[in-house]
């Protein structure tokens, strides 16, 4: 059995190119009998990275490619999709696996392509829908929830399975989403950035130097709920002699003039600083100088800062309305409705080293015992040999 493991990421996508490069190292090594594994990436700005390391394991489906998008388009109309079906034609997504003769696609991101999967079999992994619960965020704009929905609905209907990250989202899937219960698996690679050196900056450590500060590494949008923690750091700073910092990084993704224009009015421009989206050398270095990190986010059960926090001893104050009860013995509860919540964190912390330390050795528990390589090749296992078998049958 050959099975295609599908990144859509972009170069300038964040988590997403995080999970691809993991993916990527884990899949590298990956050894199922019966199994042959490719990785597939669709931007070539990512598959020239990822090829600089592992040469000719990296495949490339080109879906900017001008005959690529026009037989996706054409696949996606319902006239000319009868067509292909009529004639019994492969739209370009069906032409690539049968040439390279895959039995699955594994989609580890969210992509529009699985809408081209009428005579592949595949896999669909789901990061999240908080559209249902958020509509009115300005990122979820009508042509996004349209779209996210027809994917969404379509990898219920017709997906071998359903990835999510943990209990909590597969319970919250269900309650929006049809779809049998035993077609959900819940499944995540490890960081990328655990195998990254800290970096040495200059112009980072002079500009963090000797301060005592919080990490956030998000992306700037308006669901990451900056603002939250922009009133909350300038309240439990008027009541301190030693300020506590506040260092965000990112890529702008809609949210961060207003960031700017809130910091201005909140007088808060010696207590935040801004970094653009940094490579992974520099994020270790903000991660092991820090106080602590801070997931202020309206979504997210589970993210990569929660477990980059794990992987690098730091304890991590988390929004405790989206946190999956599993991470709740390694985390600090966020209650974003209350502007004292995270000054009353940071005093937890300041004042008590052994909860501190608890916090940590419990992350770090955690971070061993699921994301270790040899778990993650099972978990995988585990997923493809029930398709190997159900196949056969």
């Amino acid at each position: 059995m050959k099975v295609a493991f599908f990144s859509d990421s972009k170069i300038n996508s964040g988590g997403s190119l995080h999970v691809t490069f993991s993916a990527a190292k884990i899949l590298n090594k990956l050894n199922i009998e019966g199994i042959d594994v490719d990785f597939v990436v669709t931007q070539k700005s990512v598959y020239k990275e990822l090829t600089s390391k592992y040469h000719d394991k990296i495949k490339f489906f080109d879906e900017n490619y001008f005959l690529n998008k026009v037989s996706s388009i054409l696949y996606r109309n319902f006239f000319y999709k009868k067509i292909y079906h009529k004639f019994s034609l492969n739209n370009c997504l069906e032409t690539f696996a049968k040439e390279n003769k895959y039995d699955l696609i594994f989609f580890i991101t969210p992509s529009p392509l699985v809408l081209l999967c009428n005579k592949i079999n595949f896999i669909y992994s789901i990061w999240e829908f908080s559209h249902k619960e958020y509509p009115a965020l300005p990122e979820y704009d009508e042509n996004t929830i349209s779209n996210r929905e027809l994917y969404y609905a379509y990898a219920c209907n017709h997906a071998f399975k359903v990835i999510l990250f943990n209990e909590k989202s597969k319970k919250d899937f269900l309650k929006y989403y049809l779809i049998n219960e035993t077609r959900i698996e819940t499944f995540f690679f490890s960081p990328d950035i655990v195998d990254y050196t800290i970096g040495s900056n200059l112009n980072i450590e002079n500009i963090i130097k000797k301060k005592e500060y919080i990490f956030y590494p998000a992306q700037f949008w308006p669901h990451k709920n900056h603002i939250y923690l922009l009133h909350a750091l300038k309240e439990y700073n008027l009541k301190q002699k030693e300020k506590i910092y506040l260092v965000l990084t990112g890529h702008d993704k809609g949210s961060l003039n207003l960031i700017k224009i809130y910091i201005k009015k909140l007088n808060m421009g010696d207590e935040v600083i801004i970094f653009n989206y940094l490579d992974k050398s520099d994020l270790c270095y903000l991660y092991k100088n820090c106080f602590a990190v801070v997931f202020p986010s309206l979504i997210g059960s589970q993210s990569l800062p929660l477990l980059e926090a794990f992987f690098f001893n730091k304890p991590i104050i988390y929004n405790e309305k989206t946190l999956d009860s599993s991470y709740q013995k390694a985390t600090l509860a966020l209650n974003i409705d209350d502007i004292h919540s995270l000054g009353l964190n940071i005093e937890k912390l300041k004042k008590n080293s052994q909860l501190r330390e608890s916090l940590v050795q419990e992350g770090k528990k955690i971070y061993n015992e699921t994301l270790n390589f040899n778990n993650i090749e099972l978990k995988l296992k585990k997923i493809l040999k029930e398709y190997y078998f159900f196949n056969k049958n």
